[in-house]
């Protein structure tokens, strides 16, 4: 199986889609139904995906020791950190990047996610979603995106 490149993966999720996710909560047997439309455009999505890299994406290792990953990326063209989203991910465990599916896993303060995406084809994606707290699986979560035409 080979390896999905990023511009290959940047226009598999450019476009129109619609998304259903359905998440349900273990610990206490509630269920959540979201439904959400995003729109990513191919144009600027392909067209500047190099300037996006080096203007949009940081990815900084401030303690090695720690085996704390800081992602953050701009909302817009400027490097004010204002501007700038961050999210810290704890003890990041593993990724993997093919050609039909991406998969991770990662910590957030006591919780670890495991995440999967699926392209059944370039208009049909699938997410599997866990989540445990103690080894204990606390939430599993299913979406579908489907692009619209």
């Amino acid at each position: 199986m080979k390896t999905l490149s990023l511009l290959d993966a940047s226009q598999l999720h450019s476009g129109q889609w619609t998304t259903l996710r359905t998440s349900y909560l273990l610990t206490n047997k509630f269920i959540n139904v979201y439904k959400s439309n995003i729109q990513l455009n191919p144009d600027n999505l392909c067209n500047q995906l190099d300037i996006s890299l080096q203007d949009y994406i940081y990815v900084n290792k401030e303690d090695l020791g720690s085996n704390i990953t800081s992602i953050s990326y701009a909302t817009n063209k400027t490097n004010n950190a204002l501007h700038n989203q961050e999210q810290k991910l704890y003890k990041w465990l593993g990724f993997v990047n093919k050609s039909n599916h991406i998969v991770y896993v990662y910590c957030i303060n006591q919780l670890t996610i495991y995440e999967k995406c699926v392209f059944i084809n370039p208009n049909l994606r699938i997410h599997i979603n866990t989540i445990y707290k103690h080894n204990k699986c606390v939430c599993v979560s299913f979406s579908s995106d489907i692009k619209k035409a």
